[in-house]
């Protein structure tokens, strides 16, 4: 194993460590390479399993974010309906089991405000702000409460029919990038002559590092737009 292999290889386990990605997707990766025992396979290798590490920490935050809108419709469907009920917010969030941390009259609120923090919904976020300026000011909180339901139920649909939408082209992309790897192991088991001859030449190394940065680069932005849009709040 030359010395920019193992430079390589404990650069990016110390990256993944840091950020707290999967390092078995590196390791597997690594390992493949260390099996066709060819250093340059090894890096190639290396990078692919740091997009795949990439593109698996998107996939559990969009995840999460659906997860999250989930829990917050649910939350909002009882609320409104709690709030017909009992007329005040401190009442419904009694009856629905959140009991305040906080005294004082804004108690309501505060815990409000703590459950928009927690599910980080935009509307939410928005029923929780004009729940102060209600109990500031006056005036009834369940005409908002009722279009903060119908806003997150109704964002949440569309988030999950993109999802399907692009859960094709995702598979499309996917098969895409890995076609250079595809092609490299046909040549490994159909004209073994020219794989070799393609490990003992500068240009194949040149090229088998180019297949493995070129997977990298295709997860690496299919998982930053997939964080970008599970961020959106």
């Amino acid at each position: 194993m030359g010395v920019l292999v193992e430079a390589t290889a404990v650069g990016m386990g110390v990256y993944v460590w840091l950020r707290g990605e999967a390092a078995w997707i590196l390791a597997t990766g690594f390992v493949v390479g260390m099996v066709m025992q060819d250093d340059w396979m090894m890096l190639s290798g290396l990078w692919i399993g740091l997009g795949l590490a990439f593109y698996r920490d998107a996939c559990q935050a969009e995840t999460r974010r659906g997860e999250a809108e989930q829990a917050a419709l649910v939350f909002m469907v009882r609320l409104r309906q709690m709030l017909g009920v009992k007329g005040s917010l401190a009442a419904a969030l009694d009856e629905l089991g959140y009991r305040s941390q906080w005294g004082g009259g804004d108690a309501g609120e505060q815990v409000l405000q703590a459950v928009a923090n927690q599910f980080r919904v935009a509307s939410l976020s928005f029923l929780a702000q004009v729940a102060l300026m209600v109990r500031r000011h006056g005036g009834s909180l369940l005409p908002v409460a009722e279009w903060a339901s119908d806003a997150i139920q109704n964002r949440h649909a569309l988030r999950q029919a993109r999802r399907l939408e692009e859960a094709t082209q995702r598979s499309t992309i996917l098969i895409l990038a890995f076609a250079p790897a595809g092609v490299l192991a046909v040549f490994r088991l159909l004209v073994p002559s020219f794989y070799q001859a393609l490990l003992t030449s500068r240009l194949g190394d040149g090229t088998i590092l180019g297949v493995g940065i070129t997977i990298f680069a295709v997860f690496a932005v299919l998982a930053y737009y997939i964080r970008r849009e599970a961020q959106m709040p």
